[in-house]
């Protein structure tokens, strides 16, 4: 059995070899593409688990949320307004649920702000409000607001059904 070399990979038997491996190693020119290709290959796996290393994906920090809310540096989307009309629901009633409710689930990777869901029981009235934050402006933007219903969350209105 011949043994070869590539660069920076371990070795490898002649019969371990793929058919395209095969031919390359024939010529010894080919075989020099093949190993410069290989390194080419390796530094580019090596920047993406750099950068995928570095890359911190950013949570909703609730205590700087709430500090934005009680400011007035918020914003209510229009989409949130035309649904708390329809609703019936006061935006006093989410100013207090984003205030003092739980976190119950957060969207880390949500664009172009994390966001996340909070929860709070009102009056005998269960709430939910979607709400982003922008760290670097210290803006917060309310995206929608609802009553959760029993058909999607379980009897806790915390947790969603399967």
């Amino acid at each position: 059995m011949t043994e070869i070399r590539f660069c920076r990979w371990r070795l490898k038997t002649y019969n371990s070899l793929s058919i395209p491996e095969r031919c390359l190693f024939h010529n010894p020119l080919n075989l020099h593409k093949l190993r410069i290709y290989k390194t080419y290959i390796n530094n580019i796996i090596k920047k993406v688990y750099f950068l995928t290393k570095s890359c911190k994906i950013k949570t909703m920090n609730i205590k700087e949320l709430r500090l934005i809310i009680e400011k007035d540096n918020f914003q209510w989307r229009k989409h949130t307004l035309i649904r708390l009309a329809e609703r019936s629901i006061a935006q006093g009633v989410i100013l207090e649920v984003i205030l003092t409710g739980e976190v119950i689930e957060d969207y880390p990777q949500d664009k172009p702000f994390p966001s996340c869901l909070i929860f709070k029981v009102i009056e005998g009235k269960p709430y939910h409000v979607v709400v982003s934050l922008d760290g670097e402006c210290k803006k917060a933007y309310i995206i929608t607001a609802y009553n959760p219903t029993l058909d999607k969350f379980e009897t806790d209105f915390k947790t969603r059904r399967k």
